[in-house]
Protein backbone atom coordinates (compact mmCIF):
# COMPACT_ATOMS: atom_id res chain seq x y z
CA UNK A 1 0.00 0.00 0.00
CA UNK A 2 1.03 3.61 -0.50
CA UNK A 3 -0.02 7.13 0.37
CA UNK A 4 -3.06 8.19 -1.64
CA UNK A 5 -2.53 10.66 -4.50
CA UNK A 6 -4.83 13.18 -6.18
CA UNK A 7 -5.45 10.57 -8.86
CA UNK A 8 -6.55 8.09 -6.19
CA UNK A 9 -8.93 10.64 -4.72
CA UNK A 10 -10.40 11.28 -8.17
CA UNK A 11 -10.96 7.55 -8.68
CA UNK A 12 -12.60 7.32 -5.25
CA UNK A 13 -15.10 10.02 -6.22
CA UNK A 14 -15.76 8.40 -9.61
CA UNK A 15 -16.34 5.06 -7.91
CA UNK A 16 -18.75 6.65 -5.41
CA UNK A 17 -20.71 8.14 -8.32
CA UNK A 18 -20.84 4.72 -10.01
CA UNK A 19 -22.14 3.01 -6.89
CA UNK A 20 -24.60 5.80 -6.12
CA UNK A 21 -26.10 5.74 -9.61
CA UNK A 22 -26.61 1.97 -9.44
CA UNK A 23 -29.65 2.28 -7.18
CA UNK A 24 -31.54 4.37 -9.73
CA UNK A 25 -30.69 1.90 -12.50
CA UNK A 26 -31.88 -1.00 -10.32
CA UNK A 27 -35.10 0.90 -9.60
CA UNK A 28 -35.74 1.09 -13.35
CA UNK A 29 -34.89 -2.53 -14.19
CA UNK A 30 -35.90 -4.75 -11.26
CA UNK A 31 -39.69 -4.21 -11.36
CA UNK A 32 -39.68 -5.42 -14.99
CA UNK A 33 -37.32 -8.41 -14.86
CA UNK A 34 -37.11 -9.35 -11.17
CA UNK A 35 -34.06 -9.83 -8.93
CA UNK A 36 -32.74 -13.12 -10.37
CA UNK A 37 -32.75 -12.03 -14.01
CA UNK A 38 -31.22 -8.68 -13.10
CA UNK A 39 -28.37 -10.21 -11.09
CA UNK A 40 -27.70 -12.83 -13.78
CA UNK A 41 -27.51 -10.19 -16.52
CA UNK A 42 -25.30 -7.88 -14.43
CA UNK A 43 -22.80 -10.62 -13.67
CA UNK A 44 -22.70 -12.13 -17.18
CA UNK A 45 -22.33 -8.72 -18.87
CA UNK A 46 -19.57 -7.66 -16.49
CA UNK A 47 -17.70 -10.93 -16.98
CA UNK A 48 -18.01 -10.62 -20.76
CA UNK A 49 -16.46 -7.16 -20.55
CA UNK A 50 -13.56 -8.12 -18.29
CA UNK A 51 -12.67 -11.62 -19.57
CA UNK A 52 -11.13 -10.43 -22.88
CA UNK A 53 -8.98 -7.94 -20.96
CA UNK A 54 -7.64 -10.69 -18.71
CA UNK A 55 -7.08 -13.04 -21.65
CA UNK A 56 -5.11 -10.33 -23.43
CA UNK A 57 -2.88 -9.83 -20.40
CA UNK A 58 -2.44 -13.53 -19.77
CA UNK A 59 -4.97 -15.44 -17.71
CA UNK A 60 -3.99 -16.27 -14.15
CA UNK A 61 -5.47 -18.84 -11.78
CA UNK A 62 -5.24 -19.13 -8.00
CA UNK A 63 -2.29 -21.30 -7.11
CA UNK A 64 -3.57 -22.80 -3.85
CA UNK A 65 -6.77 -24.12 -2.27
CA UNK A 66 -6.78 -21.02 -0.08
CA UNK A 67 -6.75 -18.81 -3.17
CA UNK A 68 -9.69 -20.68 -4.67
CA UNK A 69 -11.53 -20.48 -1.36
CA UNK A 70 -11.07 -16.72 -1.32
CA UNK A 71 -12.51 -16.41 -4.84
CA UNK A 72 -15.53 -18.53 -3.90
CA UNK A 73 -16.06 -16.54 -0.71
CA UNK A 74 -15.90 -13.22 -2.57
CA UNK A 75 -18.24 -14.45 -5.31
CA UNK A 76 -20.81 -15.22 -2.63
CA UNK A 77 -20.43 -12.44 -0.07
CA UNK A 78 -19.02 -9.62 -2.21
CA UNK A 79 -21.18 -10.32 -5.25
CA UNK A 80 -24.13 -12.70 -5.45
CA UNK A 81 -25.69 -12.45 -2.00
CA UNK A 82 -25.54 -8.63 -1.68
CA UNK A 83 -26.65 -8.21 -5.32
CA UNK A 84 -29.72 -10.36 -4.66
CA UNK A 85 -30.47 -8.65 -1.36
CA UNK A 86 -30.26 -5.15 -2.84
CA UNK A 87 -32.28 -6.05 -5.95
CA UNK A 88 -34.99 -7.77 -3.91
CA UNK A 89 -35.13 -4.91 -1.42
CA UNK A 90 -35.61 -2.38 -4.22
CA UNK A 91 -38.88 -4.00 -5.14
CA UNK A 92 -40.06 -2.25 -1.98
CA UNK A 93 -37.58 0.51 -1.13
CA UNK A 94 -36.93 3.48 -3.41
CA UNK A 95 -33.48 4.36 -4.72
CA UNK A 96 -32.89 7.27 -2.33
CA UNK A 97 -33.60 5.27 0.78
CA UNK A 98 -31.56 2.33 -0.51
CA UNK A 99 -28.56 4.60 -1.08
CA UNK A 100 -28.83 5.91 2.47
CA UNK A 101 -29.13 2.45 4.01
CA UNK A 102 -26.11 1.25 2.07
CA UNK A 103 -24.19 4.10 3.66
CA UNK A 104 -24.05 1.83 6.70
CA UNK A 105 -21.21 -0.10 5.05
CA UNK A 106 -18.37 2.01 6.50
CA UNK A 107 -20.11 2.00 9.89
CA UNK A 108 -20.12 -1.79 9.85
CA UNK A 109 -16.50 -1.58 8.75
CA UNK A 110 -15.58 0.36 11.89
CA UNK A 111 -17.23 -2.27 14.09
CA UNK A 112 -15.67 -5.18 12.19
CA UNK A 113 -12.21 -3.61 12.38
CA UNK A 114 -12.66 -3.13 16.12
CA UNK A 115 -13.52 -6.80 16.60
CA UNK A 116 -11.12 -8.30 14.05
CA UNK A 117 -7.94 -6.25 14.53
CA UNK A 118 -5.70 -5.17 17.38
CA UNK A 119 -4.60 -1.83 15.91
CA UNK A 120 -7.86 -0.33 14.66
CA UNK A 121 -10.00 -0.14 17.77
CA UNK A 122 -12.97 2.11 18.34
CA UNK A 123 -12.01 5.53 19.70
CA UNK A 124 -14.54 7.90 21.29
CA UNK A 125 -14.78 9.76 17.96
CA UNK A 126 -15.35 6.54 16.03
CA UNK A 127 -17.96 5.39 18.54
CA UNK A 128 -19.75 8.72 18.15
CA UNK A 129 -19.59 8.32 14.38
CA UNK A 130 -21.15 4.86 14.62
CA UNK A 131 -23.97 6.17 16.83
CA UNK A 132 -24.68 9.11 14.52
CA UNK A 133 -24.60 6.92 11.42
CA UNK A 134 -26.96 4.28 12.70
CA UNK A 135 -29.08 7.01 14.29
CA UNK A 136 -29.50 8.68 10.91
CA UNK A 137 -30.58 5.42 9.29
CA UNK A 138 -32.97 4.66 12.17
CA UNK A 139 -34.46 8.15 11.85
CA UNK A 140 -35.19 7.66 8.17
CA UNK A 141 -36.57 4.15 8.58
CA UNK A 142 -39.03 5.51 11.12
CA UNK A 143 -39.82 8.75 9.32
CA UNK A 144 -41.73 10.10 6.37
CA UNK A 145 -38.92 9.32 3.94
CA UNK A 146 -40.45 5.84 3.81
CA UNK A 147 -43.26 7.30 1.73
CA UNK A 148 -41.23 5.88 -1.17
CA UNK A 149 -42.20 2.34 -0.20
CA UNK A 150 -44.34 0.30 -2.55
CA UNK A 151 -45.34 -2.21 0.13
CA UNK A 152 -46.78 -1.71 3.60
CA UNK A 153 -46.74 -5.34 4.74
CA UNK A 154 -43.92 -7.50 6.05
CA UNK A 155 -41.70 -6.44 3.15
CA UNK A 156 -41.58 -2.91 4.54
CA UNK A 157 -39.51 -4.32 7.40
CA UNK A 158 -37.73 -7.14 5.60
CA UNK A 159 -36.49 -4.98 2.69
CA UNK A 160 -34.47 -2.50 4.82
CA UNK A 161 -33.12 -5.44 6.83
CA UNK A 162 -32.00 -7.10 3.59
CA UNK A 163 -30.27 -3.87 2.53
CA UNK A 164 -28.46 -3.58 5.87
CA UNK A 165 -27.36 -7.22 5.60
CA UNK A 166 -25.99 -6.55 2.10
CA UNK A 167 -24.09 -3.55 3.45
CA UNK A 168 -22.61 -5.73 6.20
CA UNK A 169 -21.48 -8.37 3.68
CA UNK A 170 -19.77 -5.72 1.54
CA UNK A 171 -17.91 -4.37 4.57
CA UNK A 172 -16.85 -7.79 5.86
CA UNK A 173 -15.75 -9.16 2.49
CA UNK A 174 -13.83 -5.95 1.75
CA UNK A 175 -11.33 -6.97 4.43
CA UNK A 176 -10.64 -10.18 2.50
CA UNK A 177 -10.05 -8.26 -0.75
CA UNK A 178 -7.18 -6.45 0.96
CA UNK A 179 -5.60 -9.75 1.98
CA UNK A 180 -6.03 -11.46 -1.40
CA UNK A 181 -2.69 -10.46 -2.92
CA UNK A 182 -1.92 -13.41 -5.19
CA UNK A 183 -3.88 -12.06 -8.19
CA UNK A 184 -3.93 -8.61 -9.83
CA UNK A 185 -7.16 -6.64 -9.23
CA UNK A 186 -8.57 -7.15 -12.74
CA UNK A 187 -7.88 -10.88 -12.62
CA UNK A 188 -9.44 -11.20 -9.19
CA UNK A 189 -12.55 -9.23 -10.21
CA UNK A 190 -12.96 -11.34 -13.35
CA UNK A 191 -12.57 -14.62 -11.49
CA UNK A 192 -15.10 -13.53 -8.86
CA UNK A 193 -17.58 -12.54 -11.58
CA UNK A 194 -16.92 -15.76 -13.49
CA UNK A 195 -17.42 -17.92 -10.41
CA UNK A 196 -20.61 -16.04 -9.56
CA UNK A 197 -21.88 -16.31 -13.13
CA UNK A 198 -21.16 -20.03 -13.21
CA UNK A 199 -23.13 -20.52 -10.01
CA UNK A 200 -26.10 -18.66 -11.50
CA UNK A 201 -25.94 -20.55 -14.79
CA UNK A 202 -26.06 -23.87 -12.94
CA UNK A 203 -29.51 -22.89 -11.67
CA UNK A 204 -30.94 -22.37 -15.17
CA UNK A 205 -32.61 -25.81 -15.41
CA UNK A 206 -34.76 -24.73 -12.47
CA UNK A 207 -35.22 -21.07 -13.36
CA UNK A 208 -35.31 -21.04 -17.17
CA UNK A 209 -39.05 -20.65 -17.68
CA UNK A 210 -39.37 -17.75 -15.27
CA UNK A 211 -36.18 -16.16 -16.60
CA UNK A 212 -37.35 -16.16 -20.22
CA UNK A 213 -40.70 -14.65 -19.26
CA UNK A 214 -38.97 -11.92 -17.25
CA UNK A 215 -36.49 -11.01 -19.97
CA UNK A 216 -39.18 -11.03 -22.65
CA UNK A 217 -41.03 -8.36 -20.68
CA UNK A 218 -38.04 -6.00 -20.67
CA UNK A 219 -38.25 -2.87 -22.83
CA UNK A 220 -35.43 -0.79 -24.28
CA UNK A 221 -35.23 1.41 -21.18
CA UNK A 222 -34.93 -1.65 -18.95
CA UNK A 223 -32.13 -3.09 -21.11
CA UNK A 224 -30.31 0.22 -21.03
CA UNK A 225 -30.40 0.17 -17.23
CA UNK A 226 -29.28 -3.49 -17.16
CA UNK A 227 -26.40 -2.76 -19.53
CA UNK A 228 -25.31 0.21 -17.43
CA UNK A 229 -25.38 -1.94 -14.28
CA UNK A 230 -23.33 -4.69 -15.93
CA UNK A 231 -20.69 -2.58 -17.66
CA UNK A 232 -20.27 0.46 -15.40
CA UNK A 233 -21.44 -0.29 -11.86
CA UNK A 234 -20.30 -3.93 -11.86
CA UNK A 235 -17.44 -4.54 -14.30
CA UNK A 236 -15.58 -1.23 -14.15
CA UNK A 237 -16.53 -0.59 -10.52
CA UNK A 238 -15.17 -3.98 -9.40
CA UNK A 239 -11.80 -3.24 -10.99
CA UNK A 240 -11.61 0.16 -9.30
CA UNK A 241 -12.79 -1.25 -5.96
CA UNK A 242 -10.20 -4.04 -5.81
CA UNK A 243 -7.39 -1.81 -7.08
CA UNK A 244 -8.08 0.99 -4.59
CA UNK A 245 -8.45 -1.32 -1.59
CA UNK A 246 -5.04 -2.79 -2.35
CA UNK A 247 -3.22 0.42 -3.20
CA UNK A 248 -4.52 2.89 -0.59
CA UNK A 249 -6.06 0.56 2.00
CA UNK A 250 -9.56 -0.15 3.25
CA UNK A 251 -9.62 2.88 5.53
CA UNK A 252 -8.93 5.40 2.77
CA UNK A 253 -11.13 3.48 0.34
CA UNK A 254 -13.99 4.09 2.79
CA UNK A 255 -14.07 7.73 1.67
CA UNK A 256 -15.73 6.64 -1.57
CA UNK A 257 -18.36 4.70 0.35
CA UNK A 258 -19.06 7.76 2.49
CA UNK A 259 -20.11 9.59 -0.68
CA UNK A 260 -22.36 6.84 -2.06
CA UNK A 261 -25.51 8.04 -0.23
CA UNK A 262 -24.89 11.60 -1.46
CA UNK A 263 -24.57 10.54 -5.10
CA UNK A 264 -27.34 7.96 -4.79
CA UNK A 265 -29.88 10.44 -3.43
CA UNK A 266 -28.85 13.15 -5.90
CA UNK A 267 -29.10 10.83 -8.92
CA UNK A 268 -32.47 9.47 -7.79
CA UNK A 269 -33.82 13.00 -7.38
CA UNK A 270 -32.54 14.07 -10.81
CA UNK A 271 -33.41 10.98 -12.86
CA UNK A 272 -36.40 9.48 -11.04
CA UNK A 273 -37.82 12.64 -9.43
CA UNK A 274 -37.76 11.01 -6.02
CA UNK A 275 -38.65 13.49 -3.25
CA UNK A 276 -36.02 15.00 -0.97
CA UNK A 277 -37.95 14.94 2.29
CA UNK A 278 -36.60 16.73 5.39
CA UNK A 279 -36.24 13.40 7.19
CA UNK A 280 -34.19 11.94 4.37
CA UNK A 281 -31.86 14.94 4.27
CA UNK A 282 -31.42 14.97 8.06
CA UNK A 283 -30.67 11.25 7.99
CA UNK A 284 -28.14 11.80 5.20
CA UNK A 285 -26.45 14.56 7.22
CA UNK A 286 -26.21 12.29 10.27
CA UNK A 287 -24.77 9.36 8.31
CA UNK A 288 -22.19 11.39 6.39
CA UNK A 289 -21.40 13.53 9.45
CA UNK A 290 -20.90 10.48 11.61
CA UNK A 291 -18.54 8.95 9.07
CA UNK A 292 -16.53 12.17 8.81
CA UNK A 293 -16.25 12.39 12.60
CA UNK A 294 -14.99 8.81 12.68
CA UNK A 295 -12.55 9.58 9.87
CA UNK A 296 -10.97 12.58 11.61
CA UNK A 297 -10.54 10.83 14.95
CA UNK A 298 -7.16 11.49 16.62
CA UNK A 299 -5.69 8.24 15.34
CA UNK A 300 -6.82 8.86 11.76
CA UNK A 301 -5.63 12.47 11.84
CA UNK A 302 -2.13 11.49 12.89
CA UNK A 303 -1.75 8.46 10.69
CA UNK A 304 -1.13 8.67 6.95
CA UNK A 305 -3.58 6.72 4.74
CA UNK A 306 -2.59 3.09 4.61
Amino acid sequence: MRTATLGDLTLLIVLAAMYGSAFSAIAVAVPAVGPFALVLCRVVIAFAILAPVCLGRGWLWPTSPTGWGQVVFLSLFNLLIPFFLVSWAQLTVNASLMALIMGAGPIFGLLIAHLATDDDRLTPAKALGVLLGFGGIALVLGGDAFSGKSDTGWRSYAAPAAALLASFFYAASGLLVRRTQALPPTQLATLVLGMGGLGLLLTLPFTWSGLTVALAAAKSGHWLAIGYLGVVTTGLAYILRYRLIRTVGMGYFGISIYLVPVFGIAVAALTLSEPLSPTLLIGLALVVGGLLIARVSPRAANTPPS
